[in-house]
Parts: structure tokens; sequence; C-alpha cells
């Protein structure tokens, strides 16, 4: 058995609780298929039965999923999903409210299988969820890094979401590698300034920290060398709605570091990670055809004036 194998069989065991069933594979083309290969050898040490079905990437897009793929999933046991892109949230979610269990593998690497979803999946599933409900139930958050980053916003009323890595029981979705708490802040309450000093999406690790002043829920001002105007124009894409706070959260994964993909960087174990643009996909209302995730770097974080993370460590653990 490779290592590659391994793993899989070490995910399938903790995360989907797999059994002798159906297994149903969506892959594409530009997806690495010695990746598909070995989590089709590790299905079948369960007895179960794998069903690959390989399509075109270009149809990954909200307009372009066939509806005969999402029959498909509609009616699968367990769905695991290696896809170049993320297939789309309303797909999934729809084959999860049909009773399918669904894990999502999507823009992954050799590297990052291997460094990431060998891990004790109970527990980061119990400090993931722990953390998900300690930021549900407050009112303020604050991100304080010695970069410089000072910000507060409220979070009052909204839900918290997470991904644990665990898709055992019907209907239950998540996605590898797993690890990562995120939340909508209330639109127009943040304020204060971010310094994005570990990576931005579209752009990789930041060479230079880039600051950010938001007033009322909006970036107002943005300062530093190049990948600071690289990034003020992926926020542009959408008018000013990109410009807006979408999200904020915690990573909770001992394994993940800093590789300039987001999948991965969000989920730093004590890392910190705010969003931009849309975030009516998580619980907020802002619409958008803009979504910018960015990450700083042992953040100190606060909720209602209590430390819960702290020097690379999470503190209400």
């Amino acid at each position: 058995m490779s290592r590659l194998e391994g793993i899989f069989v070490h995910v399938l065991n903790q995360c989907a609780g797999l059994k002798a069933e159906d297994v149903l594979i969506v892959s594409d083309f530009k997806y690495d298929q010695t990746i598909v290969e070995a989590l089709t050898s590790a299905v079948r040490r369960f007895d179960a039965r794998p069903i690959l079905l390989t399509i075109d990437a270009r149809l990954l897009t909200d307009s372009s999923v066939p509806r005969s793929l999402t029959a498909t999933m509609r009616n699968a046991d367990l769905i695991l999903l290696c896809t170049s892109s993320l297939i789309p949230q309303g797909v999934r979610r729809e084959a999860a409210e049909s009773g399918a269990r669904l894990i999502s593998m999507s823009s992954i690497d050799h590297e990052t299988i291997k460094r990431c979803f060998d891990v004790n999946y109970e527990e980061l599933s119990e400090t993931t969820r722990l953390l998900a409900e300690t930021l549900q139930s407050s009112k303020v958050i604050t991100y304080k890094t010695d970069s410089g980053t000072e910000l507060k916003a409220q979070l009052a009323g909204r839900k918290s979401v997470y991904l644990d890595g665990l898709a055992r029981i019907r209907g239950q979705l998540s996605a590898l590698p797993a690890g990562v708490v995120a939340i909508a802040p209330r639109e127009e309450t943040a304020n204060g300034t971010i310094v994005i000093d570990g990576s931005v999406a579209e752009l990789g690790v930041v060479h230079s920290p880039i600051s950010c002043t938001l007033k009322d829920g909006r970036i107002v001002d943005i300062k530093g060398e190049r990948e600071a105007k690289k990034f003020k124009a992926l926020l542009s894409r959408d008018g000013c709605t990109g410009f807006q706070l979408a999200e904020v959260g915690v990573g909770t994964n001992p394994k993940a570091k800093y590789t300039g993909n987001l999948l991965e960087d969000e989920r730093v174990y004590a890392s910190g990670h705010i969003g931009f643009g849309r975030n009516s996909h998580i619980g907020g209302i802002i619409e958008s055809k803009v979504h910018i995730d960015s990450t700083v770097r042992r953040p100190e974080v606060f909720v209602n004036g209590q430390r819960i993370v702290s020097s690379g460590s999470i503190e209400i653990v």
C-alpha cells in the first residue's frame, strides 16, 4: 500500500465511517489522476464500490453543471469530489439535502494530502466545533497582531460555519484539508486596521505586508507595495462590493502551513483569516461576484474581551 493510499484509508475510516456501500468519485481531467487512483484503491479496501465519474472541468460553474451529474449525486451514499475547482455550493448542498454524505477534496496536490490529511480527526473536530460554538455565542471579535492588525467587529446573531472533515451521517458535508472556522460579522460594524502578512487568494504568500484601513465594514485605504496594488485590483472586480468585510475566522489544523494555497493557509493552526466581498453563502447579506480571502500570521483573537487565540495556540481547548 502506498503512503497516499494509506492516508486515504485513514481518512475514509475517520471522516466518512466508510462501509460496504456505493462511493461516487467525481473528478475532471485537470485533477491529478494518481490521487484519484489512490483514493479508488483505498475505497475498495472497505469492500465499498467506487463509481468514477469524470467530467469536463469547464462544466464546474453554477450555470453549466449537467443535470445528469446533480441527479447522480442526489442518489449517492457517499460523494468524494476530486475536481480541479470547487463544484458550486448549491450543487453540493442539494446532494446533502437528498441524504448523501459529501467530502470535497478540490484543488489539492500530493504534498497537501501528505501534510494535512494525516491528522487525528476526533481531536481536530473537537477543537474546531468548540471554537465555532464560541464564536457563534459571542457579540464582539477583535484581532490583533504584532505587525499592526487591530480590528474589531460585531458578531451578535450570526452563525459560524466550520469544516472538521467529518461526513459520517446522512446529509453531512465537509471538505479536506479540514480545520477552519468562519463567521460573517455584522455588516458595517468592522473598524480598524488589518495588516495582511500571510497570504491572499490568487496572489499566494505575501512577501510585503498589505495594510488595510476599515471603516464601518469597508476598506477605505490600502497601503503597501506591488502586492497591495494587485490586492486592490482583485477587490475592484465588482465595483465597491469587494471592499466590504465578508468573514473572519481561525484555523485549527496542526499540520497545515502557509503555501500560498488558501485551501491550506486558512487551516494553519491558530492563524487568522479575513475575507472580503460576498458572504451570503455563510450567513451574511453581501452579494458580490468577488470573494477574496487573506490570512494573518500569529494573531491574538478576543471574543467579548476574552482571549481565545494567542502566540500560535488556541486557548479555549
